[in-house]
C-alpha cells in the first residue's frame, strides 16, 4: 500500500509538471507572436517614416528650384532695369536697346514714362522666354519654333536657355532640343554665353556641340583653346565643330584623336577627317589599335602640318 501511494502521488506530480509545461509553451508562442507583431508595426511605421521623408524632400527640392528660377529671373530684372534707367539719362545719342524708344530730351516729361515702358518690354521678354522653354519641355514646340520666337532677343533668351541646360542634364531628349535651339539663334549673340559654357564642366560639350551646328567660324574661334584640352571628349568635340565651322584649327585635334585607346573615339576623328582628304585615309583602321595604326597615324600627321592648315582656303 505505501508503495502504491507514492507511485501515486508521483504520477499527480508528473501531471502537473506537464501541465506546467504545456502553459510555458502556450506563454511563449504567445510572446513570440507579439513579438512578431511589434515588428510588423514597427516596420510599417519605419517605411511610412521614410516615404514622408522621401515625400518632404522632393517638396523642397521643388521649392528650391522654383526659388532659384525666382531669384534668376529678378536678378535678371534688377539688371536690365539699371540697364534701361542709365539708358534714359545717357541723352539723346545713346543707342536704344530692346527696341525701346530713344530717351527723351532733358525735362520732358515722358523720359520717366518711356523707362517704364522699357521695363514692361524686359519683363514681357523675360515671360516668353520661359513661356518659350514650358513648351518646349512640355513638346508642344518644336525647337525651329522656339528658336524663331526667341531669335529677336536672342541676346536674352540665351543665357536663360543655358541656365535651362544646366538644371536639364538628364534629360538628354530636352538637352538635345535645347541645343538645337541655341544653335538657331544669331552668332553674336552667343559668343559671350557659350564662352561662359565651356569653363562648365556640366555643359561645356554641349556648348562644343552648338558651335559646330551653328556653323560659324568667327563664334567657332571661341573653341580653338578647347581643341588643345587634356579631356579627350572635348577634344574630339571641339575639333569635330571646329571643322563644320571651317576653321582649321581642329584638325590637329582630331589627328590627335587618331590616337585614342577608345575605339569610339577613333571612329569619330576618322569620320571627321576623311573628307577633308578627299575621301582618302591612308590605310587608317579605327578598328585597330594606334600601335597597328602606325604607319598611317604618320601619314594623317605629316599630311596635317603641310596641308591640313590651308584645306579651307581652297
Amino acid at each position: 500500500m505505501r508503495r502504491f501511494g507514492i507511485l501515486g502521488i508521483l504520477g499527480i506530480l508528473g501531471c502537473a509538471g506537464a501541465a506546467r509545461r504545456e502553459d510555458l509553451e502556450a506563454l511563449r508562442s504567445d510572446h513570440d507572436k507579439l513579438k512578431a507583431e511589434m515588428t510588423n508595426k514597427n516596420d510599417f511605421q519605419v517605411q511610412l517614416y521614410q516615404e514622408m521623408l522621401a515625400a518632404t524632400g522632393q517638396v523642397r527640392e521643388r521649392l528650391g528650384k522654383a526659388e532659384i528660377l525666382l531669384g534668376d529671373i529678378q536678378a535678371r530684372l534688377d539688371r536690365l532695369e539699371g540697364e534701361v534707367r542709365s539708358l534714359a539719362a545717357s541723352g539723346p545719342g545713346a543707342p536704344p536697346r530692346l527696341g525701346a524708344a530713344a530717351p527723351a530730351p532733358e525735362g520732358d516729361s515722358k523720359g520717366e514714362e518711356t523707362g517704364k515702358m522699357s521695363i514692361k518690354t524686359v519683363e514681357q521678354i523675360l515671360l516668353e522666354t520661359e513661356s518659350v522653354i514650358a513648351s518646349l519641355r512640355a513638346g508642344k514646340l518644336r525647337p525651329e519654333e522656339a528658336a524663331h520666337q526667341l531669335r529677336p532677343h536672342a541676346r536674352h533668351a540665351a543665357p536663360r536657355l543655358l541656365d535651362e541646360m544646366r538644371r536639364s542634364l538628364t534629360q538628354i531628349e530636352f538637352t538635345i532640343q535645347l541645343e538645337t535651339v541655341l544653335a538657331k539663334l544669331p552668332p553674336e549673340d552667343l559668343k559671350a554665353p557659350l564662352r561662359k559654357a565651356l569653363e562648365d564642366a556640366s555643359v561645356r560639350l554641349s556648348a562644343a556641340r552648338i558651335v559646330g551646328a551653328a556653323g560659324d567660324l568667327e563664334l567657332s574661334r571661341i573653341l580653338e583653346e578647347a581643341a588643345a584640352a587634356e579631356d579627350e571628349d572635348l577634344r574630339l568635340v571641339a575639333g569635330e565643330s571646329l571643322v563644320r565651322c571651317r576653321n582649321a584649327a581642329g584638325i590637329p585635334a582630331l589627328v590627335r584623336c587618331l590616337r585614342s585607346p577608345q575605339r569610339d573615339t577613333r571612329t569619330i576623328a576618322i569620320s571627321a577627317l576623311r573628307p577633308l582628304n578627299r575621301g582618302l585615309d591612308f590605310g587608317y583602321r579605327a578598328s585597330l589599335s594606334p600601335e597597328e595604326n602606325a604607319a598611317a597615324l604618320q601619314q594623317w600627321e605629316e599630311w596635317a602640318e603641310k596641308l591640313g592648315k590651308v584645306v579651307f582656303d581652297q
